[in-house]
């Protein structure tokens, strides 16, 4: 008999709590989930079940929910600055683990500090030999740029630029300004850099980067194999209508939203002139690459190791960052 495997959410209040749908989805057990006190596991709670039906346990001490549960799949989701903590003990409880972006984030640390928290992730799914992956959902639409490009534009032979927009209003804590919009959403951007160009280097001499009240704009080239690339990436904080996403690869600029198709079932929609392609919701996608690969059946979206790249050109450019005035 086949048993489903047991999957538990630390830190579910957010995009957690759609982390468990679509392991539910996926064929998996949500068996439970963690919050920081009663009331938060009373209302999280409520709101999987409403969500999915979610019938498991909360727990406010994560070692206890591991020991007592001992899932198979964990998610970690809860505030940056408990990633490495929550994800080494999630591993060494035998689980695999899929951490939410950015790997690591702590504002009392410097990068270097936050990098080696990072590789002491590593370090750890190396010891015990289980997965650790991280939840940059995006890399899901690269086969469809990819189609999308060949279809439009012809073999993509070599990417001299890449391009990105991507605007947010926020999360359950409130909207993303200054600091908060590159913290929460350039890892998304980067995870595409870093997977059209795997084994890039970034220059850190071109870095040019302007963090405003409502937007954060960056520049920067990478060397790749195949040659030099230009990225620009444009983040924004929004306060009205729907939050834009788009993506461009040389000359083809593609529009990415998500909304139910026709079933009312969500979805993501890629678009580049009058051709649109759909898909799964891009968490859903991840998720089920998660799943596979901890069966040993594929590779995650984006491994630790893509994770940590990306920390470390996320940190850099940070770093080099100018203020407008406030």
């Amino acid at each position: 008999m086949v048993t489903s495997p047991k999957a538990a959410v630390i830190g579910a209040s957010g995009i957690g709590k759609h982390h468990a749908k679509w392991y539910t989805r996926e064929g998996c057990q949500v068996v439970a989930f963690a919050g920081s006190t009663p009331e938060t596991l009373e209302r999280t709670g409520r709101a999987m079940q409403d969500l999915f039906g979610f019938t498991g346990r909360g727990y406010t001490d994560v070692l206890q929910l591991l020991e007592a549960e001992r899932p198979d799949l964990v998610s970690v989701c809860s505030p940056h600055h408990l990633h490495r903590e929550h994800t080494v003990a999630a591993l060494e409880a035998g689980a695999a683990v899929l951490c939410e972006k950015p790997l690591v984030w702590d504002v009392t640390m410097d990068r270097s500090a936050m990098l080696a928290e990072a590789e002491e992730m590593l370090a750890a799914a190396r010891r015990t030999g289980k997965l650790l992956a991280v939840n940059t959902q995006y890399l899901a639409v690269l086969p469809v740029l990819k189609q999308l490009y060949q279809e439009q534009v012809g073999e993509l032979e070599r990417i001299g630029r890449l391009s990105f927009e991507m605007e947010s209003k926020g999360g359950v804590s409130g909207p993303n300004q200054w600091d908060e919009i590159w913290i929460d959403l350039a890892s998304h951007p980067l995870s595409l850099v870093v997977g059209w160009l795997p084994g890039c280097k970034l220059d850190e001499s071109s870095i040019r980067c302007l963090i405003e009240q409502d937007q954060v704009t960056a520049c920067f080239q990478v060397d790749a194999p195949q040659g030099r690339c230009q990225v620009d990436i444009a983040l924004r904080n929004v306060r009205e209508g729907t939050p834009q996403r788009r993506v461009g690869i040389n000359d083809l600029v593609a529009d990415i939203a998500g909304r139910n198709d026709e079933q009312g079932v969500y979805r993501t929609f890629i678009s580049a002139g009058e051709r649109q392609l759909r898909g799964d919701d891009l968490v859903h996608t991840c998720i089920r690459a998660f799943v596979r690969a901890a069966a040993g059946q594929g590779e995650p979206l984006a491994s630790g190791e893509e994770g940590w790249k990306n920390l470390d050109f996320h940190l850099a450019i940070f770093e080099r960052a100018q203020r407008a005035q406030g």
